[in-house]
């Protein structure tokens, strides 16, 4: 006869294995859909927090040319976080008040 602990443990490695493949296809859905989104003009933050605009994309090379201000740095497309969207550009340009 099995032991109920046995089945118990069995059904919560199960449970934890189904989670796991199910968030690894949610973050895989998440990447694809930012790189698609990725061309010229678009305002991004890169995982070191530095943001800037596409100026250009080699979707072969995996490269991406970003500037931010009167700097443009070359940069692989992996090392872009996400988009920023023009509401949180325009927060960021917003002066703060020092009072």
């Amino acid at each position: 006869m099995i032991d109920p602990m046995s089945l118990v443990m069995f059904g919560l490695l199960a449970v934890l294995i189904f989670f796991m493949f199910r968030n690894n296809k949610k973050r895989k859905e998440m990447q694809e859909q930012l790189q698609n989104s990725l061309r010229p003009g678009v305002e991004v933050m890169l995982t070191s927090g530095i943001f800037g605009r596409i100026i250009s994309i080699d979707n072969e090379a995996n490269r991406a040319v970003i500037a931010s201000g009167d700097a443009a740095i070359e940069v692989h497309t992996q090392a872009i976080a996400q988009t920023v969207k023009q509401e949180e550009t325009a927060e960021q340009a917003a002066p703060l008040d020092e009072n």
